[in-house]
């Protein structure tokens, strides 16, 4: 996906519980930071702990301290049940969502249409106001993934084939656009 062709300048970008992916999601953010792209970043409940867990929180503390003006915190933790922060999407407040990295979980719920979370419903909004979305998902191919654990220590988890059925599905959506690295995303 090419932001830069397609004119998309001011991106919401929602995290996740997942681990697999994070630091190279974090990577681009700051690369889309420094070529002057504005980014507002959504973070599950899940997505504090994890981003914490994995020193990941550091990073994006200094690159807003760096550019105040460019990349803003929005934690689903601060929300109402109803996320009201969420009617903005409908609005094309921003020119295109990115989720990434996106857990199975949140897969299955995009694919089933279930808006529940604040990241859920950033989705849905962004697909009912026509703005692209891009997923992201920790869970793309059946069999062994190498990935990293607390700690930085590379372990193998298994992918399992229904999860990869639910990526699947998203990709039928009208709206959304599936990738398998936050490096796919050219700007």
């Amino acid at each position: 996906m090419d932001l830069k062709k397609n004119g998309f300048k001011k991106i919401a970008w929602g995290i996740t519980g997942a681990s697999h992916l994070l630091k190279e999601s974090v990577e681009v953010i700051q690369s889309l930071i420094t070529s002057k792209y504005n980014i507002d970043v959504y973070f599950s409940k899940a997505a504090k702990e994890v981003v914490t867990m994995f020193g990941q929180m550091t990073s994006l503390n200094k690159l807003r301290n760096n550019y105040k003006n460019s990349i803003h915190f929005v934690f689903g933790s601060r929300q109402g049940w109803s996320y009201p922060i969420c009617g903005k999407f409908s609005q094309k407040y921003y020119d295109t969502v990115i989720i990434s990295p996106t857990t199975a979980n949140t897969v299955a719920k995009i694919s089933y249409r279930i808006s529940d979370s604040l990241i859920t419903n950033i989705v849905s909004q962004s697909l009912k106001g026509l703005v692209p979305v891009i997923i992201i998902p920790t869970d793309f191919k059946a069999g062994l993934c190498k990935t990293v654990a607390p700690g930085n220590r590379e372990i193998e988890i298994i992918i399992h084939e229904s999860d990869v059925e639910r990526t699947d599905a998203l990709r039928k959506i009208k709206g959304i656009t599936v990738l398998e690295s936050p490096d796919q995303i050219k700007f």
